[in-house]
């Protein structure tokens, strides 16, 4: 059996290891295909035998990438794990949850509760902005979403309206949020 077929058996598991192809009867054809199913490097054997003063060292940094490369597999799947968990929390928790660009008063996100509560689909609510929703003055409104922004935990009683034009007491509960 030839490295490549090794290599090609290889690739059948999940994961393939670090893997160094030598060869003594080596060619560019060979070396891209053996790259390709996932070698991770490939030396060609010298009549001299000097590969094998490279071969070490070849094989060190063969280890070290696929040592690098398998953490940050794996930093990005707990990343994705947690993202996950967190519009979980967000979308499916009860409390109407509405994140708002305290600059433009954009409703840039929304949870199910909030569609719920204000009768309007997720994308008809992104479309608006919190002047659109909240019976009050526009100019107080925007004096308290600047303040807002500068302090944590902030409490509030306002008017909203739905959709359906109904008029709605709501406590508001705000705070902070850095977004990217």
């Amino acid at each position: 059996m030839t490295g490549v077929q090794v290599l090609e058996e290889l690739t059948n598991d999940e994961e393939i290891p670090a893997f160094v192809l030598i060869t003594g009867h080596g060619s560019e054809d060979i070396a891209v295909h053996a790259m390709k199913l996932g070698a991770s490097d490939y030396i060609v054997k010298d009549p001299d035998g000097k590969y094998l003063t490279t071969a070490p060292s070849v094989i060190e940094r063969a280890i070290e990438r696929k040592h690098k490369d398998h953490m940050h597999a794996e930093a990005l799947r707990k990343l994705r794990e947690s993202e996950e968990r967190y519009r979980d929390i967000f979308n499916n928790h009860p409390a109407i949850k509405l994140v708002i660009d305290p600059r433009s008063g954009q409703i840039v996100d929304c949870n199910t509760a909030a569609v719920t509560f204000y009768g309007y689909k997720k994308e008809e609510l992104q479309e608006r902005t919190i002047f659109d929703i909240a019976v009050a003055e526009r100019n107080e409104l925007q004096e308290e979403l600047r303040k807002d922004s500068d302090r944590d935990h902030l409490y509030h009683l306002y008017k909203h309206k739905t959709k359906s034009g109904e008029i709605r007491n709501v406590e508001v509960f705000t705070g902070p949020v850095t977004m990217q």
